[in-house]
């Protein structure tokens, strides 16, 4: 009982350590406040919901599946559809919608065959978070509908008449829309390719493809997070430097580098995690759960650094490192893997990439 009491208060400790550092308390309130202010940003609707204008060139099943589930959709983004691609340009124009996107015709054909480029084009008078986070709306619910069809097509490639493939079809995809009702399933990473020139008015059409690349918010988040575990080793590393252990038994000092690491991880995590509910982009429950195992890898790796790294100048130093290594090697921004394939080696090393 005495021993869980010391656990306390040293964790009561840590809570006041941090919440009286300016940056911190800046920082874990910043997150959630910018993120309320982009769910609230003014739109052409009015009530502070983005309207997003879709037109699909034909009426090919996975397009209009896609576009009536995102019209249905209840979010922090209005979707509703035109009939002609003229009236989408128009009332991007004019301000009935903040963007919209272009279906183009065989959207079905061209995922099977792998032929992205161009298959959907966003149509915007400029590129914000909010046309991110509608980018991966939009190619979720896409490819919800079609991991169905992709199913399907492995089915027909099989070899073997132990099975009838038709009844297996059908009944695959009686499981598949099941499991696809359930919004915690289904979670996709998009990047968005070169910006092509744009048709009409000013407007710039961005063609889009599916790769494995989580947007923006996600992932500066995430860094957040993690400089905020190496801040606690550094605190931990520092105390124990001075002396501030020094009365404690050898078995308690592990435990205080975990203790040391793990708040303020914790309240970055819930403050990260706040942000994400304005923002409406994870999908809760299941984001609570990514973020505790995030918060797990976090507590380890870093505790273990201020357990082996006795230096606090060293470890401070690390922070800015590792913070513009993930940034620039995970896919923060950009995926770079495509480009130079060993850059996925660098990006196994930092724990942003295990989140994101």
């Amino acid at each position: 009982m005495k021993y869980g009491s010391r656990i306390i208060t040293w964790v009561w400790l840590m809570v006041k350590r941090v919440l009286s550092s300016p940056l911190m308390v800046v920082l874990l309130i910043a997150m959630p406040v910018v993120g309320f202010i982009i769910y609230n940003l003014p739109s052409a609707s009015g009530d502070g919901k983005p309207r997003v204008v879709l037109y699909t060139e034909d009426k090919d099943e996975i397009a209009e599946d896609t576009v009536e589930q995102l019209i249905m959709s209840g979010g922090t983004i209005t979707y509703y559809r035109t009939d002609s691609q003229n009236a989408l340009y128009q009332d991007i124009s004019s301000g009935k919608a903040d963007f919209g996107y272009i279906i183009r015709e065989d959207l079905s054909g061209r995922l099977d065959r792998k032929s992205y480029d161009e298959a959907i084009v966003m149509v915007a008078k400029e590129e914000s978070y909010i046309t991110a986070i509608s980018n991966e709306i939009v190619f979720k619910e896409m490819f919800r509908k079609y991991s169905a069809r992709i199913a399907e097509n492995y089915i027909v490639k099989l070899e073997t008449e132990m099975v009838d493939k038709d009844i297996l079809k059908v009944a695959l995809r009686d499981k598949i829309e099941k499991y696809s009702m359930d919004a915690e399933i289904s979670y996709f990473r998009f990047e968005m390719l070169d910006p092509e020139s744009g048709s009409g008015e000013d407007l710039d059409t961005t063609s889009l493809e599916n790769v494995s690349v989580s947007y923006p918010v996600r992932g500066v988040l995430g860094v957040l997070v993690m400089v905020a575990a190496l801040c606690g080793a550094v605190f931990y590393s520092s105390d124990r430097k001075k002396g501030a252990f020094a009365a404690l038994s050898s078995e308690s000092v592990p435990l205080l580098a975990i203790l040391y690491v793990l708040v303020p991880t914790s309240l970055f995590a819930v403050s990260a995690e706040i942000t994400l509910a304005f923002t409406g982009i994870g999908a809760f429950p299941y984001e609570m759960w990514r973020m505790f195992l995030y918060v797990l890898l976090l507590t380890a790796v870093a505790g273990i650094l201020g357990l082996v790294v006795k230096n606090a100048n060293v470890l401070a130093g690390a922070i800015p490192v590792l913070t513009v290594a993930s940034l620039v090697f995970c896919p923060v921004f950009i995926n770079l893997t495509g480009v130079v394939p060993v850059i996925r080696y660098i990006c196994w090393l930092l724990p942003v990439y295990y989140y994101i």
